[in-house]
């Protein structure tokens, strides 16, 4: 038996996996199509993704800037940055990656300007309406200590 005509064996391709056979329960055979080269789980799949709430106080001249990591109780306050792209994009380079950041800051007169900046650097930000922000009653703070107090209703 020299072979059957129109039958003929393919060379192999060196640039495609190769279907093999895998022995399957009650004896039976079964044509697997794909082999895994490289393990199913690696190191990065594995991490816990560190999610960093940031909270901004923004005014027409500086932003203060509190961070709270996930898993943590209370807020840290960063410092006051001035109100410039520049120095926003310095901030969020060093805070971290942007899928790992969620921003809010008060709606004001500033507008959405700096909420269309963060979404062109496809970071997560919330404009949080003044009424929305919980405050002990009688607190009427101007003062951009209450940036700390913002970035709590995101974590929860």
């Amino acid at each position: 038996m020299e072979g059957r005509p129109g039958r003929r064996r393919q060379p192999p391709d060196k640039g495609r996996p190769q279907s093999r056979s895998v022995g399957c329960t009650g004896g039976k055979t079964a044509s697997q199509s794909y082999t895994r080269k490289g393990p199913a789980v690696t190191k990065h799949t594995t991490q816990a993704i560190s999610i960093k709430y940031v909270g901004l106080d923004v005014h027409k001249e500086t932003i203060a800037v509190a961070v709270a990591d996930s898993g943590t109780a209370e807020p840290r306050v960063l410092g006051i940055i001035p109100n410039d792209t520049d120095a926003l994009r310095s901030l969020v380079k060093k805070l971290g990656h942007p899928s790992q950041l969620r921003i809010c800051y008060e709606a004001g007169c500033c507008g959405f300007v700096i909420q269309r900046f963060l979404k062109r650097l496809q970071i997560d930000c919330v404009i949080v309406a003044p009424s929305l922000i919980p405050r002990k009653s009688g607190d009427s703070r101007q003062d951009g200590s209450s940036r700390r107090e913002w970035a709590r209703p995101i974590i929860a």
